[in-house]
Parts: structure tokens; sequence; C-alpha cells
């Protein structure tokens, strides 16, 4: 079918010497891609991957995130929870395999907290004082997805799974 997607993942990039790499790599795209126009195949993606390594990883996170149709208004979604949790950060992750899904980034929190602490103290002062990250606290649904929420102070850190 011309409209399938293609993923290959071309393995033991690990063996080949890490200078050479993505030129081994685009050759091997470049192989790939005459034989999917020869096949009328036009989406197909390539990913270098190594058991030693988190390329495989990536490599599958990139692969179902792919797969998830509305990806979109998942995102939208995550987004606005990350916004209404005031979080830094917001990782959507399936569960059994803890592959990442989405995730979401709060500008507005990262700037201000990279410049203050919690009430308005310079941030480097206090690391320097606490130096650790605290306390963690979880929840979780019974569904494969876990949403993980965080709030990153010098005193605590709130993780929270949905």
């Amino acid at each position: 079918r011309p409209d399938a997607r293609i993923f290959v993942l071309i393995h033991k990039m690990d063996l080949v010497a890490e200078e050479d790499r993505n030129a081994i790599l685009e050759d091997r795209q470049e192989l790939i891609a005459e034989t999917c126009r020869e096949c009328h195949v036009e989406h197909f993606q390539c990913f270098g991957t190594s058991i030693w390594d988190e390329t495989l990883y990536k490599a599958w996170s990139e692969i179902v995130t792919n797969l998830i149709p509305n990806m979109n208004l998942l995102e939208t979604h995550l987004n606005k929870f990350c916004t209404l949790c005031d979080a830094e950060e917001v990782v959507l992750f399936e569960r059994a395999t803890f592959l990442v899904i989405s995730h979401a980034h709060n500008q507005e929190n990262t700037v201000l907290d990279e410049a203050l602490g919690p009430e308005g103290e310079n941030k480097d002062e206090l690391d320097a004082v606490d130096g650790a990250d605290g306390e963690a606290a979880e929840m979780t649904s019974g569904d494969n997805t876990n949403a993980v929420a965080s709030e990153q102070t010098p005193r605590f850190r709130r993780v929270a799974q949905f």
C-alpha cells in the first residue's frame, strides 16, 4: 500500500565506529528510500539502534507515538494538564513498557524557577544550603498509561501519576 507507514530499525549501530555512524545510517536510509520509491511507498522512517544505549527505546517510543490516532488532541490536553498543575513538565508513558508517548513543558514555570527559588530567593543560594530533592508523592489509575507531573524546587520534588 502506498499510504503504509514503514519503520526501519537499523540494528547494531554500536558496532560501527562512532565517527562513521551518521554516514553509514544515511547510506542505509538512501538504499531504503530507493526500495520504497520502487514500491511506491512514500512514508518511511529509519532509526539507527543498539541494545547498549537508549536508541532502541527512543525508536520504539517514536513508532508507538506515530501510531496513536488523535495525537494532536492528546498533546493539547497534556499541555492543559501541565498548566493546570502548574508543573514544569508532564510526561505520558505506556505503563507496561514505559515507552514515552508524549510530554508537555510549561515554559512560564521554567523561566521563573531557573532564576528564583520558591519565595523569590536566589536559587543558587538555596541549592547550596539544601542540596536534596526531598519527597515524592504518586497517584495511579487502572488504565495502561501514566501521566507524570513534576514540580522541582530546591526543597522538594512532587510527582503525580494518573
